[in-house]
């Protein structure tokens, strides 16, 4: 029995040796693998995510190896194991793709990490790579660790050469220590693959300037009201509606300064008053003011000349701006989104309300981007003549009148006709 068991314990130190002689092919296949003459290779892949409509800023995202092991030995590593050249990976306004559910994300994929490294002798090595936190604070950077794992291999010439390289998730983006998960270290070679699985991703997050809403230059969103015809009222206030979502890429809601401007002996100046919004604050620089929380819609009052501004808004936010209905005008709006003239969205008829969506579509929203976003409203009042009768109506009021007089001219007749018969 004695004997037995000892067997037993002999096998089961040989499977666990085993065990730990081949890790890299212990997992799975997804791992980069090589063969002598043609080393495994492996690269970093950087995703660098922005709201939609926001210009991709110059950055350089920089990625450093720090030795950790080498065939498990952890100490008195250096000149032992051979120092990995830090990686960079740029991004500059070029770098543009399609939107997706309000988020652009770029991906880019560093050259080969180990290209041209000397190892020393065959065996296990392990760095830990991670991204260093840069100075551009509209950046989110990567708290990611991973740590990868190199195995060398002797050749049959004598040479060494990278067998295979597999790589583990250690931390997470905001750097929470978690249980290694394998990823896949290989460069990206196709559709089905086309980037490394050693990810860091970034969030560049952008507001527009503020300042001062009596300078043009300043205004990231406007939505203007104008009246025309002879008789539109220019007193008259329009009731708007807004709504705004918050970018893609932020979590939580934001709050908005909104500013009504208007010209004033030729100046631009704050005019907003109890009759466009009744809740007010009041900056202590540029005068009054309402705020406007994203998602949720808010309710104001617009005259002929005036315009609703935003200063400092988030690029990558959402709008849609509708205007009630209003006896006896026929509303119309041209839209500007980051700087493209979208055309004129006009209704057929009198007294409809109107918004900048095409079809009126309550869910369809403009991208506010970091070039011009204008909502300019004109309300055309119906034309009426001085005798009081609407030129616009007045095809039909024609027709009223010379059926009426067929008709009068037709009781006329029968009447003769009737009267003629008595005698």
């Amino acid at each position: 029995m004695t004997l037995v068991r000892t067997m037993m314990s002999f096998a089961l130190a040989a499977i666990l040796c085993l065990g730990m002689a081949v890790p890299v092919f212990a997992t799975g296949n997804n791992f980069s693998e090589g063969d002598e003459g043609n080393d495994a290779t492996a690269a970093i892949t950087k995703i660098f995510h922005m709201a939609e409509g926001t210009i991709t800023p110059a950055e350089k995202f920089t990625f450093t190896f720090t030795a950790k092991s080498v065939d498990d030995i952890t100490t008195n590593l250096a000149g032992r194991m051979p120092v990995i050249t830090a990686q960079e990976i740029g991004f500059g306004a070029g770098d543009t793709a399609a939107a997706v559910d309000g988020m652009t994300s770029l991906p880019k994929e560093a050259d080969d990490i180990f290209n041209g490294v000397n190892w020393p002798h065959a065996g296990e090595y392990v760095y830990t790579v991670k991204e260093t936190k840069g100075a551009n604070d509209n950046i989110t950077y990567s708290k990611t660790e991973y740590d990868i794992h190199v195995y060398v291999a002797n050749g049959t010439n004598g040479g060494l050469y990278v067998k295979a390289i597999s790589a583990y998730r250690i931390k997470d983006e905001e750097g929470a220590t978690i249980p290694q998960e394998k990823v896949d270290p290989t460069p990206g070679e196709d559709s089905d693959n086309p980037f490394s699985q050693l990810i860091f991703n970034n969030t560049y997050v952008k507001t527009s300037g503020g300042g001062d809403p009596g300078v043009v230059t300043n205004h990231a969103l406007s939505v203007e009201n104008a009246v025309t015809g002879t008789y539109g009222d220019k007193t008259k206030y329009f009731e708007y509606t807004l709504t705004i979502d918050r970018p893609a890429t932020l979590d939580e809601e934001l709050t908005y300064e909104a500013y009504v401007m208007a010209e004033v002996e030729g100046v631009l100046k704050v005019v907003t008053n109890s009759k466009n919004y009744a809740n007010l604050k009041n900056h202590p620089v540029y005068g009054y003011y309402f705020e406007v929380k994203t998602g949720e819609p808010i309710t104001f009052n617009l005259q002929h000349g005036q315009k609703l501004v935003f200063t400092e808004i988030h690029y990558g936010a959402s709008y849609i701006a509708t205007e009630s209905a209003d006896l006896g005008y026929k509303a119309k709006v041209d839209v500007v989104a980051n700087g493209n003239a979208l055309g004129t969205l006009a209704n057929a008829e009198f007294g409809k309300a109107r918004s900048t969506a095409p079809d009126d579509d309550p869910t369809f929203k403009h991208a506010i981007g970091e070039n011009a976003n204008t909502a300019i409203f004109t309300n055309d009042y119906k034309t009426v003549t001085p005798t009081g009768v609407s030129v616009d109506t007045l095809p039909y009021t024609l027709i009223i009148i010379v059926a009426a007089i067929a008709l009068a001219g037709y009781a006329t007749f029968r009447y003769r006709r009737s009267s003629k018969s008595e005698r």
